[in-house]
């Protein structure tokens, strides 16, 4: 197994950049002490503070990076301030380039897709709906990307295993990678390729996709927690600089 890369910050880096206490909101003294790096024009879905937090917070997790623009919607108060544009060159001015259809799917600290991109399609995302099982309502805690069973599926980050194996749940065949003190989880696989203990590192094979538990065919559940409770995964991985509506399969096959 590949031993994982990364940024060392003294003590412990989820409480000396998160203080949820009573609003769920970073402490702006203690956010602007942490190594920061710009990442413009992220769109991020419209999760509560507390949710914001959390992703700001699983974020810095797996990169030991404070994003600057994150962190300006979640901080109380006007921190960060914005760049002087004033000597900016006009458009007219800036050379003719020509920009790609999505950018290299590699985000913060080599962080990447959990499928390839190309070979998924996404079809069920995070928050409420009717349970494809057919057992009623459920508030859906991942985003369900479907692909061919046997597709490789990859550490999003890197982190230690804790889980891998069959959860004996809906989750069926699952695998958890803990770093700091975020999980992601990777359900319904065919098949194992790691074992508790392992630390993995940003793009190593987990397993393949499967169908297994509680599912109506082969698809990764791939879902975040932090603290124990789930955050919207979408924007986890937006915020890590990689959007996986970008690298999905136009087949609907």
């Amino acid at each position: 197994m590949g031993r994982r890369m990364h940024r060392v910050i003294a003590g412990s880096i989820l409480s000396a950049a998160l203080c949820i206490g009573t609003t769920g909101l970073l402490s702006p003294a203690v956010a602007t002490a942490q190594p920061t790096i710009d990442l413009p024009q992220i769109p991020i879905p419209q999760p509560d503070a507390q949710q914001r937090a959390a992703i700001l917070a699983a974020v810095l997790d797996a990169t030991g990076v404070l994003i600057n623009q994150v962190a300006a919607l979640v901080l109380d108060g006007d921190v960060l301030s914005a760049p002087d544009t004033s000597d900016a060159p006009s458009a007219a001015d800036l050379p003719e380039v020509t920009i790609p259809i999505a950018p290299p799917a590699i985000g913060l600290g080599g962080s990447v897709l959990p499928i390839d991109a190309g070979k998924y399609r996404i079809t069920s995302g995070y928050g409420g709906r009717n349970n494809p099982t057919g057992y009623g309502a459920q508030y859906h805690q991942g985003v369900d990307l479907a692909a061919d069973s046997g597709t490789p599926i990859h550490a999003v980050t890197g982190g230690t295993v804790v889980q891998a194996g069959d959860a004996g749940d809906g989750y069926g065949k699952l695998v958890r990678v803990k770093s700091g003190n975020t999980e992601t989880y990777y359900g319904h696989q065919s098949s194992i390729a790691v074992s508790v203990g392992d630390e993995v590192a940003p793009g190593e094979v987990l397993g393949a996709v499967g169908s297994t538990g509680n599912s109506t065919g082969p698809h990764l559940h791939f879902e975040v927690r932090n603290n124990g409770s789930s955050i919207e995964p979408m924007a986890y991985l937006k915020t890590l600089g990689i959007d996986p509506t970008l690298y999905q399969t136009r087949d609907r096959s």
